[in-house]
């Protein structure tokens, strides 16, 4: 990824929370967020016999967004229902959120039946920064949390948490894969996270990735270039730990999480008295994107 500032990475430090819904409806104000308006090429698609995307919404008129719940299947099979995510998040599976997060760029993603799926419909504009971050959500974020998880949870206490992802797509475009986990001083539910974020890349377009020749590290069997500098907002600061993968793949399966956080307090970036508030997992949108594909997330703590 090219070196950015704090102030360039605003995604970092609420964007990717900022707008993230939870399957109970909650009153807390979102932070600012943006329009989230179906693209265009979302609204191309209304011509097909899937239902076109939700009206445009004026960003000023946008509150906690609305959560919808999954629809049971006739029989108990998977529904093949198109769901078009864009002023809103979805549950799937009862347990997780799929939230477009288009917190500089209106953003939709197509869902299908409800399930552990999305890709992204909306192309990018080239602005020099990330644009958006659509992703599963497993945990809390500025008090609005999925169903049915276990965190937030303290680190030295939290057992074996592991997580997966599978992607697909390589379309045009700047763009990274990640998971984003935020760790906290206390065990809160709202507001911005003041330990550190996470990120674990397992792949990215060679423009985002610059940096390389940083120090590697092997951590659950593979090796990472890791990076690390203080990021912060008018909310606060934070350690902004970066592990991307030297190898690069579309799937990160079972990734034990414990020795990253552990590779962090090594080093000083984090502590295990420090509570784990959520686990992510999302496309870094730079420009361009469309087509790129995100499915079969897992997380448990």
């Amino acid at each position: 990824m090219r070196p950015v500032t704090s102030a360039q990475r605003t995604r970092v430090l609420i964007g990717s929370l900022a707008v993230v819904a939870g399957a109970v409806a909650l009153t807390c104000a979102r932070p600012a967020g943006a329009a989230t308006t179906p693209s265009a090429s979302a609204s191309a698609a209304a011509a097909s016999p899937a239902p076109a995307p939700s009206a445009p919404a004026s960003s000023a008129a946008i509150g906690p967004p609305s959560v919808t719940t999954p629809v049971n299947s006739p029989a108990g099979t998977p529904s093949s229902k198109i769901v078009w995510v864009n002023t809103h998040t979805i549950s799937t599976g009862g347990r997780y959120l799929i939230n477009p997060d288009g917190f500089r760029e209106p953003m939709t993603l197509q869902n299908t039946g409800y399930g552990n799926n999305f890709e992204v419909w909306t192309k990018t504009p080239v602005e020099g920064k990330v644009l958006a971050f659509p992703d599963f959500l497993y945990g809390c974020s500025w008090g609005i949390c999925s169903p049915h998880r276990t965190l937030p949870v303290q680190i030295k206490r939290d057992g074996d948490p592991a997580a997966s992802v599978t992607t697909s797509g390589h379309p045009a475009g700047e763009y990274n894969a990640a998971f984003d986990i935020w760790l906290e001083l206390k065990p809160y539910l709202d507001g911005q996270p003041h330990g550190a974020e996470i990120m674990i890349w397992p792949r990215e377009t060679a423009s985002v990735g610059s940096l390389r020749g940083l120090p590697e590290v092997r951590i659950d069997g593979a090796l990472y270039w890791v990076i690390e500098w203080r990021a912060g907002n008018s909310h606060g600061s934070w350690n902004y730990v970066q592990f991307r993968k030297v190898s690069q793949v579309n799937t990160l399966a079972g990734i034990h999480l414990n020795d990253f956080f552990e590779a962090a307090e090594a080093r000083g970036w984090a502590s295990s008295n420090w509570y784990i508030q959520s686990i992510t997992a999302g496309f870094e949108i730079w420009s361009g994107g469309n087509g790129l594909k995100m499915y079969n997330f897992w997380a448990k703590s």
